[in-house]
């Protein structure tokens, strides 16, 4: 998901992945930092080595995934 028209030539670095991650559930990321519920940012998007505190912050059933990336997406800044 992205602000951007999928035409645009900053597309993909504006871009917001919503994927199933893993048997915890959905996850919203840039490829490198995952979003939480409040849309602040954190390092990584792999549950491995990560505590419950961590997978519960950072991992959403998929309706709870897009509504998060739908209120990011306007937001994303890219080196900025």
């Amino acid at each position: 998901m992205s602000a951007l028209d999928p035409e645009h030539v900053n597309y993909h670095s504006h871009l917001l992945i919503v994927e199933c991650k893993d048997r915890y559930g959905w996850g919203v990321h840039n490829g490198h930092q995952s979003l939480d519920a409040h849309c602040q940012w954190g390092a990584g998007t792999s549950v491995y080595g990560r505590d419950d505190a961590w997978t519960a912050q950072y991992r959403f059933d998929h309706d709870t995934a897009l509504a998060i990336a739908r209120s990011a997406a306007p937001h994303v800044i890219v080196n900025g």
